[in-house]
């Protein structure tokens, strides 16, 4: 025998067969094939334990993502000058207000120092500030004496430099000359008091531009004064009336010029409200009257500034924030951080902001806003693992045309290396990272340790960019796991038959520094795909070369003779986490010769496939019936063995039961296997082995397995039922399943089918034809018996039925296929069923004349005929009514059916048998018109029954209506 195709054994077999299988080579012809995985991706069915698979094999990247920020932000600090605590000659200060003034371009800063008693104008200068003024008496007596500043405004009056001091516990606003410090005016007597030039501990004043007045915030008395220097008279006063809106300790107050209004910040209202002095209306206010921490309204507020572009900035105090707002009271800008104990602010010319806030935990301390460029170093970062870096994530806020972030990184594998590495953007040493999702720079490759350095810049000293994180992705290699993978089956489609493996071939991809490629190991198996075995010793790749040969079935150790299929595994190892050995490619090359796949099944006596066999009890040859039963014949096909081989032997087995038997399978001239002489088969459940036949089971099955030696995965099968074969009764009935040996022309008539068991194929609902023929007229139809239920509700009754039947109608002459006899009264049409146990049974019906017809010739004014008359259930189906009127149109009203004792037993509407009057002359016919059944629904008895039909006529000359009643006799007959 044949090991592998076109292979021959140490077997000698005849010269006429070694010509055979030289013609068979040549005709078939061997070829060479190779598989090739990796373009345009790999391909596998089976990957785990860290394999990487696309266009290449690797390890699988441990990927993830370090989130680099340190606990706050990088954001530029904004403080751009403090009140320095370690200069004696300043002293400490307790400001409560602070103003400033523009002098020959550089600002002045005027502060109110509530406990220090004194008012001082400094110029901050370049390094270290100098008081240039100062208004102090350290005497109580003297008029010069302030208790407590709380506020300080300057203004020029007449060419000199004046400030508006507001001396909260002496109840008094006095305005000094800067130049002479002499008090020129003062407004509150030094008692708290609603009265004549009298204040309750005000907290804030400033002078009306171009005017002799001065506007005060008279906090202890809830009230806004607008007081005329000249004789100390109050012009106007807000904040007291209930109708205009009452305050809740006002703390600070400016005059809007553009608007003639007040803005007052109304601290425990938590609101901030423009007051028009002309019409005391509320024109804008913001607060809802309630501590509010979001940004819908204020907590305490302590001060607010109208800006020159209608925004209002307002120190929002008790939410540790400094805030401007726009007309639509949305805020549009914030200082980026929390200021405690934020008492006022001071917009500058140049977008600086003063403020007074207990910064670092110094109470009250005077303080500049503004951003300026910076840059941030962040800590070391450690990765645990040598990495490759892959892209860099931002959170920024930042302006497009004011502020900007630029980012560098540097990394080492030790962290006393990293402090002298350079900085590197994603390109090189002079550029930046500044988008998020930037590749990272390749330079970093392999190093765990890094960190990173923000510029942060700005062009507007209101506004600072905001790192609000940043993280790494990077992944790195497993060093400790194995990655193995194994590729998808090799081999050929079934008409083809594998001679030889010739080679195996791949590429590597090796590190490009050398001294790396010690790190990275690859070893390859190549396995039987069914057996799952090595069929060589594995093999070590070597980490030096890219291109890889492996000639398999050269190899001394090759196991893979005849082998149809094979998989390769490689197994990847590295001891480096910032390498992988990668495989590029694999291909095998092979030998192949066509193959074709082999087809078994059972036969009949011609050959031809067949799906059931009939069979008996055991019977002899002498039996008369051993002709109808059928002899289990097998047929193979495969030319694979067709021209080599003269015989195979098969086993046929019983599925349900123990027997089998042996077949010898001769080639035939065709090329096909066959067992020329059958076997017997029987229907017992007690098995013979040994006898040459099989004993089986009714409705069991017999198998066959047919597998190529020369291709094991070429298996082919094939079954057949064997049915115990069963003589069938044929009748003629009715449609109540009696049975009938006459009918009439225009009847409905059945077939009925019992003891068919044989015919019986599946648990659903089987078929079967009879052939209905009238030889007289040369008719037949083949009428189509569906099988019945038995009494469990399966179908497997043996009996079977034709509903529909087969209508028999008037004719001479057969129409066939028309679905109906055409017969005469006298003629005797038949049934014909091929049953291959008994040579086709036939039954006969005789046809009888008998008037059923509606179809009769007018009598009279109109008439009612019934008809079949009397009417026979056994062989009539259908009562037939005919309607006629000569006189005019006749429309039906209803029909009553009464019993031979004048009950009524049925009503039926007319307008259910015909919905629409029936013209003259013109006849109505109805089918089936009257079920037989009674108002309950049940089927009447035999008997006369009266039908009376109540209708109008409309007559056809003048047009006039009558009812008529008509009374029709019927007789019924079950």
């Amino acid at each position: 025998m044949f090991n592998t195709k076109g292979k021959c054994s140490p077997h000698a077999f005849s010269f006429t067969i070694l010509l055979i299988l030289i013609s068979i080579m040549l005709n078939t012809g061997y070829a060479q094939q190779y598989w090739q995985d990796g373009f345009p991706l790999f391909q596998y069915i089976e990957a785990w334990n860290y394999v990487q698979i696309d266009s290449l094999i690797k390890l699988q990247a441990q990927s993830t993502r370090y989130d680099a920020m340190e606990t706050y932000p990088f954001i530029l600090n904004g403080m751009d000058w403090k009140w320095p605590l370690n200069n004696p000659a300043l002293g400490l200060p307790a400001a409560e207000d602070i103003d400033f003034r523009i002098s020959q371009g550089y600002p002045f800063y005027i502060v109110a120092d509530g406990t220090g008693h004194r008012v001082v104008e400094i110029n901050p200068g370049a390094t270290e500030p100098v008081i240039v003024w100062e208004f102090y008496s350290s005497n109580p007596a003297s008029d010069n004496y302030l208790k407590y500043p709380v506020s300080c405004f300057t203004f020029e009056e007449a060419l000199s430099r004046k400030y508006v001091i507001t001396d909260k516990l002496t109840h008094r606003v006095l305005i000094v000359n800067r130049e002479t410090k002499v008090i020129e005016w003062t407004y509150g007597d030094k008692t708290p008091g609603d009265g004549p030039n009298q204040l309750n501990y005000p907290s804030d004043a400033i002078a009306i531009p171009n005017s002799s007045r001065i506007l005060i915030c008279d906090q202890g008395n809830n009230r806004v004064l607008l007081v005329d220097r000249v004789d100390k008279s109050i012009v106007w006063e807000w904040g007291r009336s209930v109708s205009e809106g009452t305050l809740k300790v006002p703390v600070d107050i400016e005059y809007v010029a553009p608007l003639n209004s007040v803005l007052i910040t109304d601290q425990k209202n938590h609101r901030v409200l423009l007051v028009n002095i002309v019409s005391n209306e509320i024109t804008f206010e913001f607060g809802t009257g309630q501590p509010v921490t979001s940004n819908e309204g204020l907590n305490n507020p302590t001060d607010a500034d109208w800006l020159s572009d209608s925004h209002i900035m307002i120190c929002d105090s008790s939410n540790k924030r400094l805030i401007e707002i726009d007309p639509n009271k949305k805020i549009v800008w914030q200082f980026h951080r929390p200021l405690n104990g934020l008492i006022d602010a001071d917009r500058m010319p140049d977008n600086r902001t003063v403020i007074v806030t207990d910064d670092e935990g110094t109470r009250n301390r005077p303080i500049r806003l503004g951003y300026a460029n910076d840059s941030l170093v962040s800590k070391v970062h450690d990765l645990n693992h040598n990495v490759i870096f892959d892209s860099l994530y931002l959170n920024l806020n930042k302006q497009t045309d004011t502020t900007n972030v630029r980012i560098q990184i540097r990394s080492a594998s030790q962290v006393e290396d990293l402090a002298t590495e350079d900085w590197y953007g994603p390109t090189g040493k002079n550029d930046f990272y500044t988008q998020s999702v930037t590749a990272i720079n390749p330079i970093h490759t392999g190093d765990l340790k890094f960190q990173f350095r923000v510029f942060l810049d700005t062009q507007d000293p209101l506004f600072t960019p905001r790192l609000n994180n940043l993280a790494l992705s990077h992944h790195f290699y497993d060093a400790d796991s194995t990655g193995q993978v194994t590729s998808t089956i090799i081999s050929v489609p079934p008409s083809q038959i594998v001679t030889q493996w010739d080679s195996l071939t791949f590429q590597t991809i090796i590190p490009t520094n050398p001294t790396d490629r010690q790190n990275v190991h690859i070893e390859l198996r190549v396995l039987d795909a069914v057996k799952n075995i090595d069929l060589i010793d594995p093999i070590a790749v070597s980490p030096l070369v890219e291109k890889h040969v492996v000639r398999l079935g050269e190899n001394v150790n090759w196991k893979g003779k005849g082998v149809q299929a094979i998989r390769i595994k490689a197994k990847l190892f590295t001891s480096f986490s910032s390498l992988t050995p990668i495989i590029k490619n694999w291909r095998v090359d092979f030998s192949t010769m066509t193959s074709t796949p082999s087809k078994i099944a059972f036969v009949n006596s011609h050959y031809s496939p067949v799906k059931y066999y009939h069979t008996t009890i055991p019977i002899s040859e002498n039996d008369p019936n051993f002709q109808f039963i059928d002899l289990v014949r097998v047929k193979l096909q495969d030319t694979n063995l067709s021209q080599l081989q003269d015989n195979i032997r098969l086993t046929i087995r019983v599925r349900g039961g123990q027997d089998s038997a042996t077949v010898n399978l001769v080639r035939q001239a065709t090329g096909e296997f066959v067992n020329t002489i059958g076997m017997r088969a029987f229907i017992s459940r007690f098995p013979d082995t040994n006898d040459n036949t099989f004993q089986i089971s009714d409705r069991d099955y017999l198998e066959v397995t047919y597998r190529d030696p020369l291709d094991p995965d070429d298996m082919s099968t094939a079954q057949v039922l064997m049915i115990q074969n069963t003589q069938a009764k044929v009748a003629f009935v009715n449609r109540l399943k009696a049975p009938i040996t006459e009918a009439s022309l225009n009847d409905t008539v059945y077939i009925r089918l019992t003891n068919e068991k044989d015919q019986d194929f599946s648990p659903a609902q089987d078929t079967l034809f009879v052939e209905v023929f009238d030889n007289k007229t040369a008719d037949n139809e083949n009428l189509m018996l569906l099988e019945t239920l038995d009494s469990l509700g399966t179908y497997s009754s043996g009996e079977f039925f034709s509903s529909p039947g087969i209508r028999l109608v008037s004719g001479a002459t057969g129409f066939q296929t028309d679905g109906r006899i055409q017969t005469l009264p006298g003629d005797q049409i038949g049934a014909r069923y091929d049953d291959n146990f008994t040579p086709d049974p036939v039954v006969t019906l005789l046809i009888r004349q008998i008037q059923d017809s509606v179809d009769v010739q007018i009598s009279g004014l109109y008439e009612f005929l019934i008809a079949p008359n009397p009417f026979y259930n056994e062989h009539h189906d259908i009562l037939k009514l005919r309607i006629t009127s000569a006189i005019g149109a006749l429309k039906l009203k209803k029909i009553e059916i009464f019993n031979i004792a004048g009950e009524k037993v049925r009503e039926i509407a007319g307008e259910t048998i015909f919905p629409a009057p029936l013209a003259e002359n013109q006849p109505g016919y109805m089918d089936a018109w009257w079920d037989l059944s009674n108002e309950s629904g049940n089927l009447v008895s035999s008997g006369t029954y009266w039908v009376k039909f109540s209708a109008e006529v409309t007559s056809s000359t003048d047009l006039t209506t009558q009812s008529i009643s008509v009374f029709k006799k019927v007789l019924i007959i079950h």
